[in-house]
């Protein structure tokens, strides 16, 4: 059983927990950004539309797709600073485990890695889209690191909630 203190198991992931608090920096001011500067945003994502779109298309559709485009940084945004926050959690929850240190390395890295794949997947998404109209487009590029992101973010969740379960157990046995 490790007897290590809680500082010093922290100060094992700092990596992890750094790369949180940027993923988390990172949807905060792009979501700022959008609220603070939103008639500049919209306007340069009209006009990158308007370079690859149809000029001859009606004004409607291009007002619909730059509501589609800031739609899809807004959610970027808010998934970004949400799943941060859940691999923040899921690190401080880590480090009160019992177990080595190799085990909860590779929980912690699996769950930020995911999220960073995820976050950076998003946004290429939210540029390619702004750039092309085309959803699909988007995410036939970027589809794929997405789904890589996800399937590595819910094992390392999973993983977590084994490790916790087999604490719980062990705990409950030994009393």
């Amino acid at each position: 059983m490790d007897k290590r203190r809680t500082i010093y198991k922290l100060w094992d992931l700092r990596a992890c927990v750094f790369l949180s608090l940027i993923n988390l920096l990172f949807g905060a001011f792009l979501l700022a950004a959008l609220k603070a500067f939103p008639k500049l945003i919209f306007a340069k994502i009209e006009e990158n539309l308007l370079k690859g779109i149809d000029i001859n298309q009606n004004t409607t559709i291009l007002k619909a797709l730059v509501g589609d485009s800031a739609y899809l940084f807004h959610t970027t945004a808010m998934e970004a600073m949400i799943l941060s926050l859940i691999s923040l959690i899921a690190i401080l929850f880590l480090i009160r485990l019992n177990g080595g240190i190799a085990i909860r390395k590779i929980v912690a890295w699996s769950i930020t890695l995911g999220v960073s794949l995820v976050n950076f997947a998003s946004v290429m998404i939210a540029f390619r889209f702004m750039t092309s109209a085309s959803q699909n487009f988007a995410l036939q590029t970027y589809g794929l690191v997405s789904i890589m992101g996800l399937i590595l973010f819910l094992s390392g969740v999973s993983l977590l909630f084994f490790k916790s379960l087999k604490d719980l157990t062990q705990a409950h046995l030994i009393k």
